[in-house]
This record gives structure tokens, sequence and C-alpha cells, in this order.
């Protein structure tokens, strides 16, 4: 009885033949042995690698944007025409062809393809979790991080021979040359502007994300949007890009997705409203995870992107809903006059040209602080860390400390202002609240009535012309309360209530625990 014959099972590209520019032959046999051959071939010719993969696709080096680039359909035939020599069966033999179209999409549709891991690309020397320092232009198997080649870091001993004789020579050349225009508010202020500029350089060395940084100022003209390019420049190699904070919560989750999907990297609102709270749901979530899940866009397939920050803004005097203020690590600066923009006299009259033509030193001195307080067995900060962002904390406040600086999150009252103030509001309402109704079933349209005879400020939350709206948003303001413990004065002395859901539908009872 004769079987069937069956097709050899699709081998591993290491084993698919001797390293060397491979041939993929189309137009004929099956889909899966055709997409072997390109693997096969893409795996061999991919060395030093120029194509990666992460959760973001298949990818190629963008240098010109320090990032990378998803490729499509076009960019991956592009790629992997230059990485294999497509042919076709002739009568003499093979003869060249251009890439399949449906081998093309059925490379970019394989799942876990056997290419390098890709975490960031970057333009500066690379420090480990481990604490190595990696100057070599390329990948670096190890941190998955790509260095791209740029004139004015050209030295591959960058930071190995220093041309500070320690960290707090090099904190103080930052301090001194790059700061010294900008008009803190205080000591901390400076400690914070100088964390955001060795942000990229300490990225490996701390888990968990980093806090929203807030360059803010009473007055425009102060210098804020300066001061982010001059903080960035070191590590980008370039301005960063501004862009406008929008108040529609779907615009600000695509903005998201789109920059981490080309590689993420410092990411800048500039001129974030005043006129009311700065609040989203979705910044509100990528600031406080390294791993942002989202539809990729223009599809339905659910992407998985990495979030290694930072996320910075400024503004003249901004706001922000307490589940953002409390991520939030402040840049405060105050000028002395009500015309800033017109001051002279300036260190570097041209201080971005200054940093453009001085990265490199600028460079060497981020690296030597962050180096020593690794070899110095990274000692132990003293201070608070910032809830949610305690490894970020840890870890920059002992570089800091090491380098001199003892001011990093000395007095964090900022974040607490907004959360104070909130619960400030709930307890004034729920004493109201419990000197006339007890533990009584109300509605939210009492409690709107509650709140407006006694001049609450609570009101704000639910404002609306219309009453029905009033009392549709309070009950929306109330629900989000619910179970949340405050303590309250009553005449018979502090007692702990709670709302719950009352006895009858649609209603709101206070309960004393």
């Amino acid at each position: 009885m004769s079987t069937k014959p069956t097709a050899p099972p699709i081998q591993s590209p290491v084993n698919l033949g001797l390293p060397g520019k491979r041939y993929v032959v189309v137009n004929t046999g099956d889909l899966p042995t055709k997409t072997a051959q390109a693997w096969a071939a893409i795996y061999v010719e991919n060395e030093p690698p120029s194509i990666f993969r992460n959760d973001a696709g298949i990818l190629r080096i963008n240098t010109g944007q320090t990032g990378w680039d998803q490729l499509d359909s076009k960019s991956a035939r592009h790629e992997f025409a230059r990485l294999a020599d497509w042919a076709k069966p002739a009568r003499d033999g093979l003869k060249p062809s251009d890439p399949q179209a449906i081998v093309v999409d059925d490379l970019l549709e394989t799942v876990n393809p056997p290419l390098p891991y890709l975490k960031k690309v970057t333009s500066i020397p690379v420090i480990t979790s481990d604490g190595r320092l990696v100057s070599e232009f390329g990948y670096d198997h190890t941190s998955q991080i790509y260095r791209i080649r740029t004139a004015e870091l050209s030295k591959l001993n960058l930071g190995e021979k220093s041309r500070f004789k320690d960290s707090k020579e090099a904190a103080q050349f930052i301090l001194t040359e790059c700061l010294s225009d900008f008009p803190f508010e205080s000591e901390q202020d400076k400690a914070h502007a100088l964390a955001l500029m060795l942000h990229d350089f300490t990225r490996n060395l701390f888990v968990g994300p980093s806090p929203f940084v807030l360059l803010d100022k009473p007055i425009p003209g102060s210098g804020a949007s300066l001061l982010a390019s001059v903080l960035c420049y070191p590590s980008l190699g370039r301005q960063v890009s501004m862009k406008i904070f929008s108040n529609s919560e779907e615009e600000v989750r695509k903005q998201i997705t789109t920059h981490l999907m080309s590689g993420g990297g410092p990411y800048l609102y500039d001129n974030l409203p005043d006129e009311k709270y700065v609040d989203s749901d979705s910044l509100a979530t990528v600031l406080t995870t390294t791993s942002w899940s989202d539809r990729a866009l223009g599809t339905n397939t659910a992407t998985r992107l990495q979030n290694l920050g930072p996320w910075i803004g400024t503004g003249n005097n901004p706001d922000f809903s307490p589940q953002l203020k409390r991520r939030v690590l402040r840049v405060r600066l105050v000028p002395e006059n009500d015309e800033p923009y017109l001051r002279t006299g300036f260190r570097h009259e041209d201080l971005l040209l200054w940093v453009r033509e001085n990265r490199t030193d600028l460079v060497d001195a981020c690296i030597k602080i962050v180096m020593e307080w690794i070899e110095e067995g990274r000692p132990e900060w003293k201070g608070k860390p910032l809830g949610s962002f305690e490894d970020y904390s840890k870890v920059m406040g002992g570089i800091l400390q090491q380098a001199g600086i003892n001011s990093f999150m000395a007095n964090m009252d900022y974040q607490k202002d907004t959360t104070n103030s909130d619960t400030e509001l709930v307890r004034e309402l729920l004493s109201i609240w419990w000197q006339e109704k007890k533990n009584a079933n109300v509605r939210a349209s009492e409690i709107v009535d509650l709140a407006d005879i006694n001049n609450l400020e609570i009101q704000d939350k639910w404002f609306d012309i219309k009453d029905r709206a009033k009392a549709t948003n309070a009950g929306k303001y109330l629900k989000r309360l619910l179970d949340r413990p405050c303590t309250i004065s009553t005449h018979d002395g502090p007692i702990n209530v709670r709302i719950v859901v009352g006895g009858n539908k649609g209603t709101y009872r206070l309960k004393e625990v």
C-alpha cells in the first residue's frame, strides 16, 4: 500500500545551510517552504543585526529619529530584497526575481521570528542593569539596546576616561554651565531638573515607571520649554519634539500608542492647559506601568508596548486631577520680574547651541555621575520615595546623593495639595451629611441641595447649568467615593464613616465603621 509523501518539517534557520547570502526561490513550492527559505536567508545575513523584533512588530533602525520604523509590506520588501537573493526557476537554472508579495506578507505575520529583540534605540553609551558601561556602537545583546553612531559621540571610550575627577565635579559642571541661568525656586527644583537629564542614562538601573516631570512657572517666557530641550538633548541628541495636550481621552491614548510604537523616549507636552484640571486616564495609566497595552492603530489587533519614559510637561501654573498630581515630579521656575523674556547677560547667550556643541562633555558628565554611584556599591538613598515610583526614587536619589546633591524629593507638598484638598472637600460634605441625615437613605439630588444650601466647595465636582445634570454628575461622583473611609467631627467626637449604597434604588447612605 502506498502512502502519501509528506513534506519534510520546517527546520530552524540555524540548520538550513552554510553562512552566506541565501536564495529564496519564488514561483515554486508551497508558502511555508518559501517563508522558511526567506527566514533562513534573513537570519544568516542579518549580522550585525539591522532588522529586529519586539511587540511593536518587525523593525528597522531609524537613525534620524533615534528610534525604529515598524516594517509594513513596502518597507519589508525593501529590506528583505537586500537580505536574500530572490530568484525564480528558468530553463538554465535560476534568474533574479523580485520578492513575492505573498511571501513578504507571510514573513510579517510570523510569530516570534528569528530576529534579535529590540528594547530601545539610543545614541549614548548604555549602562546596563548589572552596571556595565557599553560604549560600542550597534546592538548589545545583553541589554537589547541598539546604539547609533553620531559624529560628536564617536569616542569609544566615552565615560571610561572621563574629564571629570568625580561625580561632584561632573554635577557642578552641569549645574553651572547648563542650569545656572534658569530661575529655579529652590535647590530641590535644580535636583529634579538634573534627575531628568540623567533619566535615560539610569533607565536600566531601576525597574518600574518614572514620574511625570512638570516644568512649571507662573508666567510665559520663564524658560520652561528651553529647559526641557536642554535637559533632553544630551541623551536624545536632538531637540525633543513638543506636543499639545488634548482634552480628548481618545486622542491622548492614540498619542501615547503612536509614540511607543515608534520607539518611545522623551515625550513633551508643551504649554499644558491652565484653565482647568489636566486629567487623563490614559496618561495616568502609562505613568504607572512599563507595559502599555492598546489596539494597534488602524487594526483590531491588541499590542503590548514597552514604556520607558520619561513623560514631561510645561505650563503656566497648570493643575492636575488627584490621580495625576500624585504622579508628578515638579521643577518650579519663578522669575524675578514680569517680563522674564527680556532678560540679558546669560552665561551662554544661545544655550541650546552651547549644549549641541558640548554634548560630548555633558554625556561624559552624566555617565560619570551614574557610574560613580555604581562603583561605590550603589549607596542607599536616605530620602522618602514617591509612591508608585519607589525604585526610581531610590536609584535616582542615591545617584544624586553620591554627587553631593541632597535636595532630591526633599519637600513633596506639591503632590499632597490636591489630594489633601480633595479629602477636605469630602470630609466637609460628609460632616454636614451626617449632621443632617445621619444614616438615612438619600438621593444624589438631595446631596446637591445639601451642598448648595451650605455653600460647599465640593459643588464644583458636579457643576452644570441644568439641575438634572447636576444630580446625574453628583451620582457619578458619589459612586467613585463608595466605601472610601473618612474621619469626620461630630458633637460626640470624631467618627469614621463611609458612603455605601442605600436601601432604596438610586440612594446612598453613610455607614459608621
